[in-house]
């Protein structure tokens, strides 16, 4: 093996360890709780400063009764990535209609566990889709192997191919998931 492909082997693994990271380091980011408001000083009214260092580590050390009434941060998760679009007119060109897809040309607005079946001319097997808040992961499994492609669809320019299947899903204005689906 020469030194030249050796070179190449080892760099294509750094970067899938570089990306992987990242991914995952995104996963756990994605997945944190929101900061705490900061607490109004009682006595001024506005925000309270940072304690001193020796006085953050006795108030990490003890736990205070939280006097201030718990807000929900469900409506904001809800905001960013509703699990049901609101109720009205479809976004997508072809709306929710899912056999608009089987030439596939199509832009459908598609929810958790549907299935998208293609011509039997064009020899695709049927596209499985899962949604996760702004993941979303397609699947197929023919006779030729699987196919898993996950991907977040709120980055611009997320898209897949699978097959000369182009799959480009993104968020609607009213927080539906769209996918467009074109064919070389």
């Amino acid at each position: 093996m020469s030194t030249r492909i050796l070179g190449l082997l080892t760099t294509t693994a750094a970067v899938s360890m570089a990306l992987s990271g990242g991914v995952a380091a995104a996963s756990v980011a994605r997945n944190a709780p929101p900061p705490a408001p900061p607490q109004a000083n009682a006595q001024s009214g506005h925000p309270a400063s940072d304690p001193a260092p020796d006085q953050n580590a006795a108030a990490n050390a003890e736990p205070k009764p939280n006097t201030a009434p718990q807000q929900n941060s469900a409506p904001e998760q809800q905001a960013a990535a509703p699990e049901s679009p609101p109720k009205g007119r479809s976004e997508a060109k072809d709306g929710t209609d899912l056999k608009a897809c089987e030439d596939a040309e199509c832009q459908v607005e598609i929810k958790d566990r549907q299935t998208i079946k293609f011509d039997r001319k064009l020899g695709m097997d049927p596209l499985h889709v899962r949604l996760d808040g702004n993941r979303v992961t397609f699947s197929s499994r023919g006779r030729n192997g699987v196919m898993v492609a996950s991907m977040d669809a709120s980055w611009p320019r997320a898209t897949t191919t699978y097959n000369g299947l182009t799959l480009r899903p993104h968020r609607a204005k009213n927080g539906a998931m769209i996918l467009d689906v074109s064919h070389d």
